[in-house]
């Protein structure tokens, strides 16, 4: 289908070619683990989730970057899947990492990491993982700047035993809030490992009453941390890791009444930083496999597990040889183009992206989940061909037909002002 759209449509193909740019060559490479179908805590993890996809749409169109997603939900929220990403991970000396979970977690009172290990939609010991390993694990890339973040619990458990941490084997953005996204995520160097809680503390999920009863809201270490990142951007204020999260850290306290863990390593990035990020990549190239190589089975599932059409189609990390719908859509809504050059390819897209007219488009605001606006597809695409300072389209559902067309959409719209 991805294909077949621009070979039959190449009027779509030259709006793609000649709008989706990036302002430079780096990537922000999103790696989002969410246990959603945990009854307990799933329907909280779930508007993390969101809520953290939105946000790493925000900051690539915030700062430029070429935004990779790598996105597990639902039952594809496993250890396994998170060890073979760790082994194939491919990222460049100027890329960033962004590594985040909300679920379950736990600690042995023997963990040498202050830490927690990551349930990761499991029960069974064996398939727990240190946060702190993903740190470790991620030292072994050329990106210059790795972020870990993990919103679980962290208080011990009987039973569980100690794990090493090492390796083993509509968002409106203006100037002021682009100049403290690029401040956070252009030009540094390091590392930053949080997790939503001390040692020995349990992670709050939070709700709100409502006319249909109790509904989720969130971690708290998660809104907190969101909020507070949009609060800085908003208001334009002067910005730091150190700053960002020690106000996240206050403010999950006054919230939840537990206390964010992190810890730090980040600094300006010099040319001759990153040089030798250049020369550790070419001298080792194979080192990231070294680390933890997967076994035969973990390769053989790496490539038949996931299906062709999946359920979390913001998850752009293996295709970069298409050009996804989104971003066709997103292409129609340019406004350097110009209104009657847009128009021109109104029915096509409509006919080639959408089963109907009539399919559903539910248009989300910042946080994911409230709806602000449904419409019919036909509506929705004459509006993109008028509209005025969108830079993004975030997808975050959608169903299609067996020929790959949208049959239901949700989208979160980023503008620019």
């Amino acid at each position: 289908m991805k294909s077949s759209i621009l070979r039959y449509i190449p009027s779509l193909l030259f709006l793609v070619l000649t709008s989706v740019v990036t302002a430079n060559g780096q990537t922000l490479h999103a790696i989002l683990f969410a246990d959603t179908k945990d009854p307990d805590v799933g329907a909280c993890d779930l508007q993390d989730y969101y809520r953290i996809s939105v946000e790493m749409s925000t900051i690539a169109s915030a700062t430029g970057m070429k935004l990779k997603s790598y996105y597990y939900k639902d039952e594809r929220c496993s250890s396994r899947n998170l060890k073979d990403l760790l082994a194939s991970l491919q990222t460049e000396p100027e890329d960033v990492i962004f590594f985040y979970y909300t679920g379950h977690g736990t600690r042995s009172d023997k963990d040498v990491s202050p830490f927690p290990q990551m349930c990761l939609g499991s029960f069974r010991q064996e398939n727990f993982f240190p946060l702190e390993r993903v740190l470790n694990e991620l030292s072994y890339q050329p990106a210059r700047l790795k972020l870990v973040l993990g919103d679980c619990c962290n208080n011990v458990v009987g039973g569980v035993y100690p794990k090493d941490p090492s390796a083993k084997g509509p968002t409106v953005l203006r100037k002021s809030a682009s100049n403290v996204y690029s401040s956070l995520f252009i030009g540094n160097i390091g590392t930053v490992i949080a997790s939503g809680c001390q040692a020995g503390e349990t992670s709050a999920a939070l709700s709100y009453m409502s006319d249909e009863g109790n509904k989720p809201l969130g971690g708290a270490f998660t809104i907190s941390m969101v909020e507070t990142l949009k609060g800085y951007a908003t208001k334009g204020l002067e910005s730091s890791w150190e700053t960002l999260l020690a106000a996240t850290q206050q403010t999950t306290y006054e919230m939840a009444e537990h206390t964010p863990l992190f810890n730090i390593s980040v600094k300006e990035a010099t040319e001759a930083d990153i040089a030798a990020l250049r020369q550790r990549e070419t001298i080792a190239p194979e080192q990231p496999q070294t680390a933890q190589a997967p076994s035969s089975q973990q390769r053989e599932s790496q490539t038949t597990a996931t299906p062709a059409r999946q359920r979390e189609p913001q998850n752009t990390a293996t295709a970069d040889e298409h050009v996804e719908p989104i971003v066709l859509l997103t292409a129609i809504g340019n406004e350097n183009l110009g209104v009657e050059t847009r128009v021109k390819v109104q029915d096509k897209a409509l006919k080639a992206l959408f089963a109907s007219p009539n399919v559903k488009v539910e248009v989300v605001g910042s946080n994911g989940t409230t709806i602000v606006a449904t419409e019919r597809a036909e509506d929705f695409v004459l509006r993109l061909c008028t509209t005025h300072n969108l830079l993004n389209l975030v997808e975050l559902e959608k169903q299609t037909d067996d020929k790959g067309r949208y049959t239901y959409l949700r989208v979160h719209e980023i503008y620019m002002r």
